[in-house]
């Protein structure tokens, strides 16, 4: 690196007044000459000094280290950050001091948290009716969404073909798992449900559509 002195502003003075006032302008070869004669003269033969230069900004940065370390410290100080303290502030006339011991969080937010109401049947959260048996196939009637016979007529389920509706053997065999289901109000809340109601399902029922229909 070099210093500037009074030989070094001279040299930049002449070296402005040739670039501006005697080289002609566009004249990039003539001004690119003059530019290395310049350095030539300002640097001197050894150039810049390269270990210098390192040692400099080995300096630099090590002074700049211990400037953050510090300042770290001095905001870790003034900070209530992973001290569990509390900081107190000259506005502040009740905060401030050590924080109180941790208290554990409490188990439930709201009075009827995890409060689980009992019914009675078997299954203690379904309300009755809990278990209804099927209708029997001689009493089922089928709606039809177009028009239908005048008078209503009972379906006839000889052809219906299918798996037992709750996977017990006897039962209704139907292609359709609800098909002789009840639907009622009083079976609400269930999983399925109707413009009349909640379907009212059995414990088989249950048990088939929790493993699957036997698929495991």
């Amino acid at each position: 690196m070099f210093q500037v002195g009074i030989k070094e502003v001279a040299i930049l003075g002449i070296y402005a007044y040739v670039v501006f006032k005697v080289i002609k302008k566009g004249d990039m070869g003539k001004k690119a000459i003059a530019t290395l004669v310049a350095l030539y003269l300002l640097v001197g033969m050894e150039g810049f000094s390269l270990e210098s230069t390192a040692a400099t900004i080995k300096s630099d940065l090590k002074s700049a280290e211990k400037t953050v370390e510090k300042d770290v410290k001095g905001f870790m100080k003034a900070s209530n950050v992973n001290n569990n303290t509390v900081g107190k502030s000259p506005q502040d006339e009740v905060g401030g001091g050590m924080m109180g011991p941790k208290v554990p969080p409490m188990g439930s937010q709201m009075p009827y948290d995890g409060l689980c109401l009992k019914t009675g049947n078997q299954e203690y959260w379904m309300k009755s009716p809990d278990n209804m048996p099927f209708l029997s196939n001689d009493t089922l009637y089928t709606y039809l969404g177009s028009e239908g016979p005048v008078k209503m007529k009972i379906s006839d389920q000889a052809a219906l073909m299918g798996p037992p509706i709750d996977g017990v053997k006897g039962s209704p065999e139907k292609m359709f798992m609800l098909a002789n289901n009840r639907s009622s109000l009083s079976c609400c809340p269930s999983t399925f449900s109707t413009s009349t109601g909640c379907i009212c399902t059995t414990e088989n029922q249950r048990d088939y559509v929790a493993e699957r229909g036997g698929n495991n």
